[in-house]
């Protein structure tokens, strides 16, 4: 666990501040937008692959939300703020419904 919360929604969370910030908050082109959302997405995915049991479905999971955003941004005439705002929704609702199906990964404690 994160800091004793559950990771799923800690992390969907903020991918989702992060995703409105580059949108809102940034100077960057829309190509440069949608790239960094892609990326941001798929960090965000392998922090929740990494800290959450089982693995397999978190993922799938996080690769499909990754693919789609990169499709999203890359295959569909949208603006920099029209991906953000897709991101957003999509991490959150992913966060939402994957948290029901893994559990945190404890950390293994040092035996003393």
């Amino acid at each position: 666990m994160i800091f004793g919360y559950e990771p799923v929604k800690i992390v969907a969370a903020l991918n989702a501040a992060v995703a409105l910030f580059v949108s809102f908050g940034l100077p960057l082109s829309v190509d440069q937008t949608k790239a960094t959302e892609t990326i941001f997405t798929g960090l965000a995915a392998a922090v929740i692959w990494w800290t959450t049991k089982p693995r397999i479905v978190s993922g799938l999971s996080g690769i499909m939300v990754s693919v789609l955003t990169g499709f999203a941004a890359f295959g569909l005439p949208v603006t920099g703020n029209q991906i953000s705002l897709m991101v957003t929704a999509a991490m959150l609702v992913f966060g939402l419904l994957l948290r029901q199906n893994v559990s945190p990964a404890q950390a293994k404690r040092r035996a003393a």
